[in-house]
């Protein structure tokens, strides 16, 4: 599926920005986390090429003066978080298609880890569900660590390269990801949450027992929330391909709507119970205003 680098004013944006950690006990693989969103290590380890997305405060200027080209120096990071995306790839993440909901978790996770790279933390995204190509994996449910603002463009590749397939295990995903992970960092879970909150909520409570901050995006689309009334159709579960004959007609699209909100709270439940910060993405809502002002607003940013 193709997916656009983010624009680059909005990129600009994104570079005053944050993600938030609630715990100063935090640690990472490389020291204590140093809160701080421009901090470098001291150490100099090389120069690259300016690309988009750099750090202009970066750019070396003797050099430029001397071959009219743009590199900027790169540090060993002294400290850096661990961020986990875990990024909804099913089936139903394709549907209602107008709602183009797994476009928009794809920018989201976008977004965010342009925020952690630029912050010196570095990002692995954990598939729910889907797969990836890789030249020299074959299919892959994950990818490797990224470090460096200019790896956004390593990642924007790997998110291309992502399709849609069967069922979110988020349970599964999240246990199985958090025996192999060896640091404390910030989980970040993008998804329609079209499953039993049962199914994942023991796993949930299992990375805040492992000293995670937890971040929920619960994406939902506009067609999704605001079903119209068509009469008798044939429906099919695009997961599961179960088929049934239902009847859209005003009470039941209000009986709908009335547990569309008992789901939508019980995993708000889920949320309170493991102190994660949970958000509603609503697709009508472009994900430049989700980042700039929802996830801000609710505190995953600053």
């Amino acid at each position: 599926m193709p997916l656009k680098l983010l624009d680059p004013l909005f990129l600009k944006k994104l570079q005053i920005l944050q993600l938030t950690s609630r715990k100063a006990s935090l640690k990472s693989r490389r020291g204590d986390l140093r809160v701080g969103k421009h901090g470098t290590g001291i150490e100099f380890m090389e120069y690259k090429e300016y690309c988009l997305g750099d750090d202009f405060k970066h750019i070396d200027w003797n050099i430029y003066g001397r071959l009219n080209r743009l590199y900027v120096k790169m540090f060993h990071a002294e400290h850096s978080l661990s961020v986990y995306i875990f990024l909804d790839a099913s089936k139903s993440m394709l549907l209602p298609r107008k709602d183009k909901k797994f476009e928009y978790g794809m920018k989201t996770a976008l977004a965010l880890s342009y925020v952690a790279l630029i912050s010196q933390h570095r990002v692995k995204l954990i598939l729910l569900g889907g797969e990836s190509k890789s030249k020299t994996r074959g299919m892959v449910h994950e990818s490797p660590y990224f470090d460096g603002s200019h790896s956004i463009h390593r990642i924007a590749d790997f998110l291309q390269q992502v399709h849609p397939e069967g069922i979110a295990d988020l349970g599964a995903s999240i246990h199985k990801a958090v025996y192999k992970i060896r640091d404390v960092g910030t989980a970040i879970i993008i998804s329609d949450f079209l499953m039993e909150p049962a199914k994942y909520k023991r796993d949930i409570t299992l990375l805040r027992f492992k000293n995670f901050d937890i971040n929920m995006i619960h994406i939902l689309g506009y067609n999704e929330s605001n079903p119209y009334k068509v009469g008798k159709i044939k429906v099919r579960d695009i997961e599961t391909n179960e088929e049934r004959i239902i009847n859209l007609n005003d009470a039941n699209l209000k009986k709908y709507r009335h547990t569309l909100m008992q789901h939508q709270q019980e995993v708000k439940n889920v949320c309170l119970a493991s102190k994660a910060i949970y958000t509603l993405a609503k697709t009508e809502v472009s994900v430049e205003n989700f980042i700039s002002k929802e996830l801000l607003h609710m505190g995953m940013l600053r």
